[in-house]
């Protein structure tokens, strides 16, 4: 009885040892799987003790389709609910022209809505030999103004706009802006070029100096994404007045810079 009962425990030894062995095999399986899995990532695994870094430099020209143009609507009078009345009258004029000028409402914002009390200083007239306290500021009335952005997805109508709005006699008009609505997909062009140009580089390099390539381990990018052209249009006398000139204006066209630098490590 005692031989057979050391048996079994021989053999729960026995599979005791082979279960910790799998085991660790695993474990060590996926660390190794981890490990080649890190080096896939740009920079990541074994560290590079010699490298080289190479720049490259990619344009795209794309022209803007979209312009933005602000402007004012602004009254002064005697109460708050006067001067209120007044403006909510003029912007609910320009936002049905807008609407007319088929301007989607997501593309019309307000950027500020402002009450402010306006004074007058009166001068007391000071007599010779009389104490003079000076003069004093009097409430004249209230200034109500509301500033609007308008986005025009059309530049056919921004000249059109430019001049309905001056008709309408709103105030300090601003603009347009021209931008680009898909910024990225011009910048990505951009930086597609200046990658391709830092790779040619890294191979002349790399032939130059008689190495290879191996991997890229570092990466840098800049790029100029605001840098396109912005124009404000010019008014004249009588278009302010509310004359019926449209003013024309040139789009132009819009460059994009990308820069990059990319380091490899040679052998």
């Amino acid at each position: 009885m005692k031989e057979i009962f050391e048996k079994i425990m021989d053999w729960k030894k026995n599979n005791a040892l082979i279960a910790v062995f799998f085991l660790l095999a695993a474990f060590l399986a996926v660390q190794t799987l981890a490990g080649i899995m890190e080096l896939r990532f740009i920079g990541s695994g074994v560290p590079a003790t010699n490298t080289i870094s190479v720049e490259g430099v990619g344009e795209a020209v794309a022209v803007p389709d979209i312009a933005t143009i602000s402007f004012t609507v602004s009254f002064e009078e005697d109460t708050v609910a006067s001067a209120q009345s007044q403006t909510t009258e003029l912007i609910s004029s320009v936002l049905a022209y807008l609407d007319d000028q088929d301007i989607a409402d997501k593309d019309i914002k307000t950027n500020s809505y402002n009450v402010y009390p306006q004074y007058d200083y009166i001068q007391t007239t000071c007599l010779p030999g009389v104490p003079c306290r000076g003069g004093e500021q009097v409430l004249s009335g209230y200034e109500v103004s509301q500033s609007v952005s308008v986005k025009i997805r059309d530049l056919d109508q921004v000249g059109v706009v430019l001049g309905g709005l001056g008709e309408m006699n709103v105030q300090n008009i601003h603009g347009p802006n021209f931008e680009i609505d898909d910024l990225d997909k011009i910048q990505a062009e951009a930086r597609e070029e200046a990658i391709k140009e830092a790779k040619d580089k890294a191979r002349t390099l790399a032939k130059d100096l008689g190495v290879s390539l191996v991997r890229v381990v570092g990466f840098w990018e800049s790029s100029d994404r605001y840098g396109y052209p912005m124009y404000e249009a010019a008014f004249d006398s009588s278009f302010a007045k509310g004359g019926s000139a449209t003013p024309e204006i040139p789009v132009g066209e819009s460059e994009i810079t990308a820069r990059v630098n990319i380091t490899y490590e040679i052998r």
